[in-house]
């Protein structure tokens, strides 16, 4: 079609562009379009009252999301190509493409609907049952339903629901409570679930009383003025769990897949039917993701130098290193079960506060580029 003197494709996309849009508007959005550094920013403005210039939001922002995208890319061999690793999150988007691109309306299992139909009911349905977990009642999203209605379903099998509602009744509603009701770490005078942080008169902390504000670091003698920070029982109980996760997340995969991995990495692993077929489109060179990788390694090391931020060249490299090693683990977790193990920002805040005591824009910007990071791994694998 001719308009304005320019021919205009007027044709539907086949499926594979359709799945590349899909992807390229997926990777630009959540975590994944740099949320963690944009809610820095606004944190640093908001709690410390600084003021940080546009050219470190935009190379925070940058750097954070594409040091993600190039160690995933390096890494996809052990948590793309084996056959076990399904990633059951996206499989609604697989079967919504195949629909809208599909001629056929083959009967399943007696079911006659059209899958196009089908997909605008449970859609429906899902927007009117959302406002009950979402809105009206939360501990509701504890319970998958589905997996109660189809309890030997291969993806969500029963076992799985079973285990996080036993975690659930066990941890938040018998050992959160106890810890709320005997008044441990002084949570009886706070609310019982809440991520807010109070000081010693049970207001919301306040952080400027704490932080001299032309070193920009914490001032010693105003904090022990002030008070220490004290947290809601369920958050501080979920604080000491996440540290539990992130250690059983290695030894279970070290456990359960550590031959696998070893088996990738030397690349003799065995291919199944769709390994095999992807083999007849030319792959992305790896290089390509390293030099990624290096471009945006570098460009964050000039970030922490030239504003000042107090975080030393090394606070990078580890900031690289860690989701580094728990990008596999991690991966190889939510790919099969679709249980995200992700719990970085925990440990970052941990080792950041530790090694950078005193100075928190180094650890802020130290938590950030440490999960978002891990995050965005995640995004472009999906």
């Amino acid at each position: 079609m001719q308009r304005f003197g320019c021919t205009v494709l007027t044709r539907l996309q086949n499926i594979k562009e359709h799945a590349l849009i899909t992807i390229m508007s997926n990777v630009t959005i959540g975590f994944a379009s740099g949320s963690d550094a944009s809610n820095m920013i606004q944190a640093a403005k908001k709690f410390y009252d600084f003021d940080l210039s546009a050219g470190l939001a935009v190379l925070m922002v940058m750097c954070t999301q594409l040091l993600g995208f190039g160690v995933a890319g390096l890494g996809s061999r052990w948590v793309v190509e084996p056959a076990s690793i399904i990633w059951p999150g996206i499989l609604g988007n697989c079967a919504l493409l195949s629909t809208l691109h599909s001629k056929s309306n083959a009967v399943a299992n007696g079911w006659r609907i059209s899958r196009l139909m089908f997909f605008f009911v449970a859609l429906l349905c899902a927007f009117v049952w959302y406002w009950f977990p979402g809105l009206i009642f939360p501990a509701l999203s504890y319970f998958t339903w589905i997996c109660w209605t189809a309890p030997n379903n291969a993806v969500s099998p029963l076992s799985a629901a079973l285990n996080v509602l036993a975690g659930f009744v066990f941890f938040f509603l018998i050992v959160t409570p106890g810890l709320f009701y005997t008044n441990k770490w002084f949570t009886g005078y706070l609310p019982l679930m809440t991520a807010d942080v109070y000081d010693n008169t049970g207001a919301s902390y306040n952080v400027t009383k704490i932080i001299n504000p032309l070193t920009k670091s914490l001032d010693p003698e105003a904090y022990r003025a002030y008070s220490p920070p004290f947290l809601s029982a369920t958050f501080a109980f979920v604080y000491g769990l996440s540290f539990a996760s992130i250690t059983a997340v290695l030894t279970h995969t070290y456990l359960w897949h550590g031959t696998e991995i070893w088996t990738a990495l030397r690349g003799t692993r065995k291919l199944d039917i769709h390994g095999r077929l992807m083999k007849a489109y030319k792959p992305t060179p790896w290089y390509w993701y390293l030099i990624v990788l290096v471009i945006f390694t570098a460009l964050s090391c000039v970030m922490v130098e030239i504003y000042h931020t107090d975080l030393p060249i090394y606070g990078v490299a580890l900031a690289l290193v860690i989701p580094a090693i728990y990008f596999i683990p991690c991966a190889l977790i939510q790919g099969i079960s679709n249980v995200d193990a992700n719990q970085i920002n925990v440990l970052s805040e941990f080792i950041g506060g530790y090694m950078f005591a005193g100075k928190p824009l180094a650890n802020m910007i130290f938590k950030v580029n440490t999960a978002s990071q891990s995050r965005s791994h995640f995004h472009l694998l999906t």
